[in-house]
């Protein structure tokens, strides 16, 4: 018993076949934007330190300055912040 492929069929599964590559084309880098923090290491943060010291921390709020260096691709900058 033999079964022909007819015209239609072959055209529905090279369609089909031809649509889940691209499918998969488009969902495959969708789904390692979405997926790849969660295997990359976690980023390692550092402390700053401050002009002011333990000791003198009390219940009042006060403003404290503090610099950092930031690397935007290229270019590296001292930033001056507060907190």
């Amino acid at each position: 018993m033999s079964s022909k492929v007819t015209r239609r069929q072959f055209l529905n599964y090279s369609l089909m076949g031809v649509g889940s590559f691209m499918a998969a084309g488009m969902i495959l880098p969708m789904g390692r934007f979405a997926l790849d923090p969660l295997f990359k290491d976690a980023a390692a943060g550092s402390d700053i330190q401050t002009s002011i010291k333990v000791s003198e921390i009390t219940e009042e709020p006060t403003k404290v300055d503090f610099t950092y260096n930031q690397k935007d691709a290229w270019y590296e900058s001292e930033v001056t912040e507060f907190a």
